[in-house]
């Protein structure tokens, strides 16, 4: 999904799925295909919503 560097910079996910509609439409196919081992929201994840302000979620993974 990301080569593992991080954004650029802070917010980018998050600005590219609030304007970018072919982004958007791939982050949600990702987070269909993660929603069964995971208990978050990769969009929550990425746009900061809930109990995802300011936390990680890699810690947060179901164990299959």
């Amino acid at each position: 999904m990301f080569p593992g560097q991080g954004a650029q910079w802070v917010g980018m996910g998050r600005d590219l799925w609030r304007s970018q509609p072919v982004f958007a439409t791939r982050m949600e196919e990702c987070e269909q295909a993660l929603a069964s081992y995971v208990d978050w929201s990769l969009r929550d994840v990425v746009l900061g919503a809930g109990r995802w302000t300011g936390s990680r979620c890699c810690s947060r993974s179901r164990s299959r």
